[in-house]
């Protein structure tokens, strides 16, 4: 699913749109988290921000998002020596300074301890409502982001239907 709607693979019947775009592949408009973190291994936290602070229509860094996440401490880092928590949040991160039109949260927050995970998404929220930024959350447990999210989605053999 999140990688159908990344574009990351391509439906076996149908099209998908990104605002009245036809998804044929990967974009910059979408940012997709995946389960497991990629994050340049060969990189520190900085080195791998300021790479992709370099790349065009992306946001500058931001020492305050840095703090809430808990990242300014770890900068100088690699990935290996970071927990998964940060790992994760350093893929939040990233989110910001990309600045897509959708964001694809594959069980992002299933690291993060809950108090965290209110934290960072109540401040991320503000910037996404700003910019106008869709953002889908894939989670096993709906309850951790429910009472930030306008609609909750459950997958049931492949399908999709509201839940109330």
């Amino acid at each position: 699913f999140c990688k159908l709607i990344s574009g990351y693979q391509q439906p076996q019947s149908g099209n998908i749109y990104l605002r009245s775009e036809k998804l044929l592949k990967p974009s910059r408009s979408i940012l997709y988290i995946p389960q497991e973190d990629d994050l340049f291994e060969w990189h520190t936290l900085k080195q791998h921000f300021e790479f992709i602070s370099k790349l065009k229509n992306t946001n500058a860094p931001n020492a305050y998002l840095l703090d809430i996440l808990g990242l300014s401490n770890v900068l100088h880092q690699s990935p290996k020596q970071l927990s998964g928590g940060q790992k994760k949040k350093a893929q939040i991160y990233k989110s910001f300074l990309i600045n897509p039109m959708l964001i694809v949260f594959d069980e992002t927050f299933s690291a993060i301890d809950q108090s965290s995970t209110d934290l960072i998404i109540s401040e991320f929220l503000k910037i996404w409502k700003q910019k106008e930024t869709s953002v889908i959350f894939v989670s096993h447990y709906s309850q951790n982001i429910k009472p930030y999210v306008g609609r909750v989605l459950k997958m049931e053999k492949l399908s999709l239907r509201a839940e109330n």
